[in-house]
């Protein structure tokens, strides 16, 4: 049986106090799987059919002079190991005003 699962990818101020989403539907997950510094900026996101998540970062639209962050947008990969456990790698990068991502629904 597929499960279908929403993962969350937060970047929030320190001092935000922001309520745990709920979810309604038995056949969906909720779970953090990334904040800073993992993820910066999060614009776009799209799955694969391996459960991957390729994430858009965008680190070059209407920064501050003083962003400590990468100087070009980036697509971080999430991805989980056999023991369910999220970890991050950047899959591309170099990129300028990135905004979102798509896969083929084929899959191709």
């Amino acid at each position: 049986m597929h499960r279908s699962f929403i993962a969350i990818l937060l970047t929030l101020p320190a001092v935000a106090e922001v309520p745990v989403p709920q979810v309604l539907d038995a056949n969906l997950k909720i779970e953090l799987i990334a904040a800073e510094p993992d993820i910066n900026t999060p614009v776009g996101i799209a799955a694969d059919a391996k459960g991957r998540l390729f994430v858009v970062e965008n680190n070059t639209h209407q920064v501050k002079p003083d962003y400590k962050g990468p100087k070009s947008d980036r697509i971080r990969l999430f991805q989980q190991d056999g023991a369910g456990k999220w970890s991050a790698t950047t899959f591309a990068e170099g990129f300028r005003n990135a905004m979102c991502l798509e896969f083929d629904p084929d899959g191709v």
